[in-house]
């Protein structure tokens, strides 16, 4: 299975389980792998090496539990001030 694919099936579940992990996870950090909820967690370092620890340098998923997830702004690249190529 393609990384991307891996991650995509990572998220759908995240979205499958979040409202149930709202009610007992709130603002705590998931981890998850494949379609397994391995553990919920106060700090995202936390998840993250309990995530290296058993999954090693396989992929994994780390994602805060919230109602909506923030979002980013990059005021220099709106405003034209940098350039972004992907």
């Amino acid at each position: 299975m393609e990384q991307t694919d891996i991650l995509k099936a990572e998220l759908e579940y995240f979205d499958e389980i979040k409202d149930e992990l709202l009610k007992t996870n709130n603002e705590q950090y998931a981890l998850i792998k494949g379609r397994n909820l391995e553990g919920s967690f106060t700090m995202y370092s936390e998840a993250y090496e309990a995530g290296v620890a058993k999954f090693g340098t396989e992929s994994f998923l780390v994602k805060q539990i919230v109602e909506q997830q923030p979002s980013h702004q990059i005021p220099a690249l709106g405003n034209c001030l940098i350039n972004a190529s992907f």
